[in-house]
């Protein structure tokens, strides 16, 4: 799903906000940088390691920046 909505928006560089070990997993596979929102559904990220951790939602405009001009 996640590399249909990439291609459904045109392609290009993405990133990818989740709250589970899930949605890491599934942006790790598609090689796209994940925030991982600490707020949500799952209480950590178990051994599996995101790009950014937002602590509030506040937080996420300036990751996103963050990950897009790397």
């Amino acid at each position: 799903p996640l590399q249909e909505a990439i291609r459904l928006c045109g392609g290009g560089t993405a990133v990818m906000i989740g709250d589970s070990q899930g949605d890491i997993r599934c942006a790790s596979a598609c090689s796209v940088p994940i925030i991982w929102c600490a707020w949500g559904y799952a209480e950590d990220t178990g051994t599996l390691v995101p790009d950014r951790v937002a602590i509030a939602p506040s937080e996420l405009p300036r990751l996103v920046r963050e990950l897009l001009e790397r």
